[in-house]
């Protein structure tokens, strides 16, 4: 009785994979194409997050100025009597 449930929990897994490859496929033409008119321009499409692990999201490392920067230094001057 429960080869019936099994084949369509398959079924629907099997459904659920081949969508999703085509989903991706039909994404990838139009990033290709943007990166392609970007590159001329001097610009590139990249990933935010990579597969591979590697980069700043996945050290925990944050992108921008390092801390502490942001505040403002007094200049030493000397006082006026």
């Amino acid at each position: 009785m429960a080869q019936p449930e099994e084949s369509s929990v398959i079924t629907s897994a099997e459904s659920l994979i081949a969508d999703k490859e085509a989903m991706a496929a039909r994404e990838k033409n139009p990033i290709e194409d943007l990166n392609a008119a970007l590159k001329k321009m001097g610009y590139r499409v990249v990933p935010i997050k990579s597969a591979s692990g590697t980069g700043a999201a996945s050290t925990g490392k944050k992108r921008g100025r390092p801390p502490g920067s942001d505040k403002t230094q007094t200049a030493k001057s000397p006082i006026a009597l």
